[in-house]
């Protein structure tokens, strides 16, 4: 897979159903938009990945469960609530 292009966003999230039925939804920030191979448009997120010592942070695709990206002005109380808990 090759990235032709990475662009910042704002103000952009990624959000998918909890596996766990009750469960608040779960909710990430976007840090970039990459468009793969001149054809597809994808979020990129911090990984949730415990870092070794010296390691530096990387970014990584949202998983590849169904879900939907949503701007910030278009999140619920609950959905506010997961992302800032990431």
């Amino acid at each position: 897979m090759v990235y032709t292009q990475i662009s910042p966003a704002t103000d952009w999230f990624f959000r998918h159903d909890n596996p766990s039925p009750t469960g608040p939804p779960i909710v990430y920030p976007i840090a970039a938009w990459a468009v793969i191979e001149g054809k597809r448009i994808v979020g990129l997120i911090a990984a949730d990945l415990p870092l070794d010592q010296g390691a530096t942070q990387a970014l990584h695709q949202v998983p590849p469960v169904p879900g939907v990206y949503l701007h910030a002005s278009q999140l619920n109380e609950q959905e506010r609530a997961s992302a800032k808990s990431r």
